[in-house]
């Protein structure tokens, strides 16, 4: 069966890094739209900070990770952090085997 699991860790960031999804090896798919204003970075398995991240530019910036096609990269831990201000709305969903 699949599961559909939306905002698992939340659905606002600050400037302090945060999960985005916990490392899970039933993981499949997953997706994260930055609803914002400012932009946010993701970066996998470690604190996301804004020079190594991937950038997920205001209003409407987005990355979606498939199995078929990013392998494992879609199961690690994945840590979220916004270049400013608090209370910056994101929106993430995961496609989880169970």
């Amino acid at each position: 069966a699949v599961n559909d699991l939306e905002n698992p860790e939340g659905s606002t960031i600050g400037t302090t890094s945060a999960p985005l999804f916990r490392a899970k090896s039933a993981r499949v798919a997953f997706v994260v739209i930055n609803l914002s204003a400012n932009v946010l970075f993701l970066r996998p398995s470690r604190p996301a900070a804004p020079t190594p991240g991937i950038r997920l530019v205001a209003n409407g910036g987005q990355l979606v990770l498939l199995w078929k096609e990013d392998f494992s990269l879609v199961a690690r831990e994945w840590n979220i952090i916004a270049d400013a201000g608090a209370g910056n709305q994101y929106y993430a969903l995961e496609v989880v085997l169970t």
